[in-house]
């Protein structure tokens, strides 16, 4: 099955404001992150303001793969430091599913936030034991692999 992903206008428009980021084992693709920089005020409504958080809008892997979620939340994590971010993340949970939320994105250090519409997930690796910073890296290290 072929999955096509179409360029939104947002994205057409504001190209500088999407990253994507593909896990390969040799030259078969595993994962997939979609990161996009949105801005937003106090209120957490789109605004040309300062970004708060870098939101992961897609995260897929392939079932029988371990740690490429991680993978890619780290890239994406280090892509917030570059943007001016701090290396925080924010995602959203799909039907605020528990499965996600406790056993996908709590352990790789989000904690859960409420807004209006659902329960979303922010990351603030400085916060977290689970990741280190490393300035020879240039970046987070996600520690939770040991």
């Amino acid at each position: 099955m072929a999955v096509t992903l179409k360029k939104s206008p947002m994205i057409m428009n504001h190209p500088d404001r999407y990253n994507y980021f593909v896990c390969y084992i040799g030259s078969v693709p595993i994962g997939m992150l979609l990161l996009t920089l949105f801005y937003y005020d106090k209120y957490d409504t789109f605004q040309e303001n300062e970004p708060l958080y870098p939101e992961v809008h897609l995260l897929v892997t392939h079932p029988g793969i371990q740690n490429c979620a991680s993978l890619l939340v780290e890239r994406a994590v280090n892509k917030s430091y570059e943007f001016g971010c701090s290396g925080n993340l924010r995602v959203p949970v799909k039907n605020n599913s528990k499965i996600l939320s406790d056993n996908v994105y709590a352990r790789m250090g989000f904690t859960k936030f409420t807004n209006d519409q659902a329960v979303d997930m922010k990351l603030k690796p400085s916060e977290s034991h689970l990741w280190l910073f490393s300035p020879s890296h240039g970046g987070y290290l996600y520690k939770g692999y040991c």
